[in-house]
């Protein structure tokens, strides 16, 4: 045997290969972070739009004391971030809000699109579980009345 096939020996090889799987279980993960994106629908099924542009999406650990959050797009779209553009959110169950962007005129505010319940941990009934690698997440709102 070769002083090169040595180098790639049985042992090698069976160590590479675990690194490799375990660096793919992990992707999308980071700094304690795994990546989160995902949809707004409505509770009739249709998915959100440019009414929810702007709207804040926040995830609030319950095993660790931090949050990530997020903004809408129009296409009712959103990614959540922890420490650090995109990165995600921590691993394990949160609880989740959807609340309006603050309104800094002396303009009335626009109606509410969604139910005010929402924008409470307590009350908006939405939760969501972050598991190691990549998650795309859907939360279902009420339109206001």
């Amino acid at each position: 045997m070769t002083k090169t096939n040595e180098r790639f020996g049985p042992h090698r090889v069976a160590l590479l290969v675990g690194v490799c799987l375990t660096a793919a279980l992990v992707v999308g993960c980071g700094k304690g972070t795994c990546s989160v994106t995902g949809k707004v629908v409505y509770d009739d099924g249709q998915q959100a739009g440019p009414e929810l542009e702007g709207y804040a999406v926040t995830f609030e650990s319950q095993n660790e004391p931090v949050s990530a959050s997020g903004l809408i797009g129009p296409d009712g779209t959103f990614e959540v971030s922890t420490y650090e553009p995109g990165d995600g959110a921590v691993v394990g169950r949160h609880h989740v809000t959807v609340t309006a962007p603050v309104h800094e005129t002396d303009d009335l505010p626009p109606p509410r699109a969604i139910k005010a319940r929402f924008e409470s941990f307590d009350k908006s009934g939405l939760e969501v579980t972050v598991e190691s690698g990549s998650n795309e997440v859907v939360l279902t709102v009420e339109r206001a009345e």
